[in-house]
């Protein structure tokens, strides 16, 4: 459980990583794996807060019961995307399968590229304003 910091893996990062993670900055140069920033098997808390970058894509079930902290991942996302989510945010910017935000309670999933199934009662956004590192950005 990172609690703060910054850690930056040089490759990819295999399934479990960041579970329960409450601060702190990690930086995945590569890949990574499944239930990123999840809760643990037969737990029900997942990441609380902090910020995780992916440079590469995800496996499935990212950020699995996630309560709050940012995940950004700058490829593909494989499926079921902060599913029981009570809070957070987590930027995707290439393409999702389907199964986004399902059973979501609170937070906010942004996907820049496409997603192949939206959930029922989920709604498409012409514009987001985003906030990047500090600058302000409007993505269309």
């Amino acid at each position: 459980w990172m609690k703060g910091g910054k850690m930056t893996v040089k490759g990819n990062a295999e399934a479990f990583a960041a579970i329960g993670m409450k601060g702190g900055e990690l930086v995945i140069e590569g890949n990574a794996g499944n239930y990123l920033g999840a809760a643990y098997r037969g737990d029900w808390r997942g990441m609380s807060g902090g910020k995780i970058l992916v440079k590469g894509n995800c496996g499935s079930d990212l950020g699995m019961y996630m309560l709050g902290g940012e995940i950004v991942v700058n490829g593909n996302i494989d499926v079921h995307v902060m599913t029981h989510a009570e809070g957070g945010r987590t930027i995707i910017k290439g393409n999702a399968k389907s199964k986004v935000g399902g059973q979501l309670v609170d937070g906010t999933i942004i996907i820049f590229g496409t997603l192949d199934v939206m959930m029922p009662g989920y709604k498409y956004v012409d514009d987001v304003e985003l906030e990047v590192e500090g600058t302000k950005a409007k993505f269309a």
